[in-house]
């Protein structure tokens, strides 16, 4: 909540901007929420081949319900939120340590990194917090699933998470690359039959299959936009997949260079007294659950491992094939699906930690003073670092939102004008111009 407490100060961001005038552009022409999802839908189909009506969908209801700035700014909060929370939850079943799923969230925020861009975190009506979280759920309930021993509820699991993996499918495509997930679980939980885990691989490979068959058909014979064109030139493809893998990685946007943000020793500078404490309190409780960390199963270790190297690359490829990000994406600059890194990269920080510690206490065994020292150093500094970044990362969204603040002054000033009357006092028989016209933008004639 102290990280991600800055985003309820962030303006209207991206697609955000006309989004937000959803209401507006649906009384200006005589249309309501439903007849836009059609259309938009279709639209979609036929010009760039794509389907994701559930994105559309949540769109819509979520603008045309929501009109206030701090309560959507809450919701991106809450839905990040509860994006980790179940990260962490998965873990502590896969590990069966809540010291670990802790940690989760400790990695998590050291990952996330808030840019001047297209972002996920602040912008784009909560559509990666929300594919993540019922892709995750969907996974969460296979692993349920293969663990519960009434059939009854086995089948409802599964049932359930084919749901919420298709709802992920036609909210986001992306979602598709990370369907190994699946497999991996049932590799991890070898104690039951093959014929349980086989179901639950089902559960998660049926939807997939089909939307990919779906896709295909739709794709045939159009001709989409260079985002949507697929360039598998190795020169282009290979330096795009590299910039946005780097974006999962912790610290990568202020050290890019691409803008003027707080880096490690500015931002230490720039605490305040109540932050540090904060801070202070936070690298205590972080080394206690380091040493406190118990020792995995290696399937466990694999497991998770191989959960976040797939998260991290995978979700990379569509953008990094794309012809548009090919000539976009670049240092600091990593495209919406590195919410889904950010995953990846939680989990791969996770197995580094253990592994560390697991290796000092292989290498150091015999003398039990030494190793505690070095087991004590160790979970110190990496606490102190996670924390340091972590300072970075909210110095990070503090930082776009003051770049970004001209967008809501400017908005906020005329909608405080508009309902004050002071437009039609002094407007009544004129004509409302403004010399930053922009259809993108709020100045335009549907939402004026």
């Amino acid at each position: 909540l102290w990280f991600l407490w800055p985003i309820l100060d962030s303006a209207y961001v991206a697609d955000d901007i006309p989004n937000s005038q959803r209401s507006a552009h649906l009384a200006f022409y005589s249309e309501n929420w439903l007849q836009f999802v059609v259309r938009g839908t279709r639209q979609w189909m036929q010009s760039e081949g794509r389907f994701f009506p559930v994105a559309t969908l949540e769109n819509v209801l979520l603008f045309h319900t929501i009109h206030s700035r701090f309560i959507y700014k809450s919701l991106q909060l809450i839905f990040i939120l509860f994006l980790i929370l179940t990260l962490s939850y998965l873990v502590r079943l896969l590990t069966n340590c809540w010291r670990a799923s802790l940690l989760v969230l400790i990695f998590f925020a050291a990952s996330l990194q808030v840019r001047v861009w297209y972002d996920p975190t602040i912008s784009f009506g909560l559509l990666l917090p929300s594919v993540g979280i019922k892709a995750i759920c969907a996974l969460i309930l296979i692993l349920l699933g293969i663990r519960s021993e009434k059939k009854w509820y086995r089948r409802s699991y599964f049932f359930v998470a084919s749901i919420s993996w298709a709802l992920a499918l036609m909210q986001y495509e992306v979602v598709l690359l990370i369907a190994p997930l699946a497999v991996l679980i049932a590799y991890h939980e070898t104690q039951y039959t093959k014929r349980v885990r086989l179901a639950a691989v089902v559960a998660i490979a049926l939807p997939s299959i089909t939307y990919t068959i779906f896709s295909l058909i739709l794709r045939s014979g159009v001709l989409p936009s260079a985002a949507y064109t697929t360039n598998t030139d190795p020169g282009a493809f290979l330096p795009t997949l590299n910039y946005q893998v780097l974006g999962a990685i912790p610290l990568t946007v202020p050290y890019s260079r691409v803008d003027n943000r707080f880096r490690i020793s500015d931002t230490i500078a720039h605490l305040s007294i109540i932050n540090i404490i904060v801070c202070l309190v936070a690298v205590v409780a972080i080394a206690h659950l380091i040493l406190s960390l118990g020792i995995f199963s290696r399937k466990t270790r694999v497991t998770v491992f191989l959960f976040g190297a797939i998260l991290i690359v995978m979700p990379a490829v569509p953008t990094s094939l794309s012809v548009r990000w090919q000539a976009e994406v670049g240092p600091g600059h990593a495209y919406l699906p590195v919410m889904l890194q950010y995953l990846g990269t939680t989990m791969l920080l996770l197995v580094a930690t253990t592994e560390t510690k697991n290796l000092i206490k292989l290498l150091i065994r015999k003398n039990k003073t030494v190793l505690k020292s070095l087991t004590v150093c160790f979970a110190t500094v990496l606490s102190v670092g996670s924390i340091a970044i972590i300072c970075v990362n909210r110095s990070g969204i503090e930082f776009t939102n003051s770049t970004f603040r001209g967008f809501q002054s400017d908005r906020e000033i005329f909608e405080a004008t508009v309902r004050r009357g002071l437009v039609d006092n002094s407007l009544r028989d004129g004509v409302f111009l403004y010399s930053k016209y922009d259809p993108n933008l709020w100045i335009n004639m549907e939402y004026v």
